[in-house]
């Protein structure tokens, strides 16, 4: 069950066939607000904690024992830019970062320190001003699954542009709908994305779309829009603990469609449900 670890509890874990294992602890790092209960989240057996309590943490343990541990870092809640500052520093071996809603933007002079990240999940404003950083460069070069939030307020030329940026990018998500031409001229000529998501309700489909462009949701083999029922932080959570996760849903409904075991002409699924497995 998953629990909040309090600031009087900070386990220590004796060893184990010579081995601690203390840090497996800490794997998983998933911010999330005092406010928020525990059996939110207790499908998972992650430990949870608030940001005061990571700081404490990081302030207590051993240097380097986070950098060596810690290689999923969700945050999800109101932090400080020096906090912020301070966690990047600690956990610089991250491989999947989640950052979104904390009240302040994610620096080049974090993310630029994250030089094993591979999955990225941050607003597309966080995004676009940390490429205008040279120093961020060498991380976006590592990148091989991007997502992007808050993505209805610009044309996707904006994105297309700083696509280069991401040589190793292999999966993208957005969660809206971006085809001017710009931007699909980029995905087309972009050969490593393997798959292209927008996570886009029907219903959103419906509103914003006009019925004679919903072709070029076929255009691209790539791409599928997800009605996602899921909440993203349990999304998140269960993709850590089962690799599974939209991206993978995702690739499936792709593959499938291309091997014509799903109707060339469908473009959308739910992320829950799997009866176009059959």
């Amino acid at each position: 069950m998953s629990t909040i670890i309090s600031q009087g509890y900070l386990p220590t874990y004796s060893l184990y066939f010579g081995v601690s294992i203390e840090p497996l602890l800490y794997c998983v790092v998933f911010v999330i607000k005092p406010s928020n209960k525990a059996s939110d989240w207790e499908m998972f057996d992650f430990p949870l904690f608030t940001i005061d309590i990571l700081l404490r943490v990081i302030e207590t343990k051993p240097p380097g024992f986070l950098q060596n541990s810690v290689r999923y870092l969700h945050i999800n809640a109101p932090i400080k830019h020096s906090d912020l500052q301070t966690i990047g520093a600690a956990c610089s071996s991250v491989m999947n970062l989640f950052h979104y809603c904390t009240g302040i933007a994610m620096g080049p002079g974090v993310l630029g320190g994250l030089q094993n990240l591979r999955f990225l999940t941050i607003s597309l404003r966080e995004f676009l001003h940390c490429c205008s950083f040279t120093k961020v460069h060498s991380v976006l070069a590592n990148i091989t699954h991007l997502e992007l939030l808050e993505t209805g307020h610009f044309r996707g030329e904006v994105l297309a542009a700083h696509l280069p940026l991401l040589p190793r990018l292999t999966h993208l998500v957005l969660n809206s709908i971006l085809l001017d031409v710009p931007f699909r001229t980029a995905l087309q000529a972009n050969k490593a994305l393997q798959c292209i998501v927008c996570l886009v309700s029907v219903h959103y489909i419906a509103r914003r779309m006009h019925p004679g462009n919903i072709h070029l949701l076929l255009e691209d083999s790539r791409l599928v829009c997800v009605d996602q029922e899921t909440d993203w932080r349990a999304d998140w959570l269960h993709g850590v603990a089962t690799r599974e996760h939209y991206w993978m849903t995702s690739e499936a409904f792709t593959m499938a469609r291309r091997d014509g075991k799903v109707d060339r002409s469908r473009y959308s699924i739910v992320d829950m449900d799997t009866s176009w497995r059959i």
